[in-house]
């Protein structure tokens, strides 16, 4: 939530965003956990995906075609309830 909150500068991206589950993907040359995150924000559509190293979010960048393709996106309720900087 800490990084998400310091990432994300506009107030609608924290309005109806969705999450899915943590996976296992090819990220250059090595596996690397990954969480895809929608956001709806003024009505534009972007997936975005975080890309964990040893448990840290080392990046949180626009996801690939095939990154987030398939996902299962639930509410993201808990990013929904914190109040992003102004």
């Amino acid at each position: 939530m800490t990084f998400l909150r310091s990432s994300l500068v506009d107030r609608a991206d924290f309005r109806g965003a969705l999450i899915g589950q943590p996976v296992m993907k090819q990220i250059g040359n090595s596996q690397h956990y990954i969480v895809c995150v929608q956001l709806n924000g003024h009505n534009q559509h972007r997936d975005k995906v975080a890309i964990y190293l040893a448990g840290t979010i080392t990046q949180f960048v626009d996801a690939d075609a095939d990154q987030c393709a398939g996902t299962a996106y639930q509410p993201f309720k808990e990013l929904e309830d914190v109040t992003p900087p102004k």
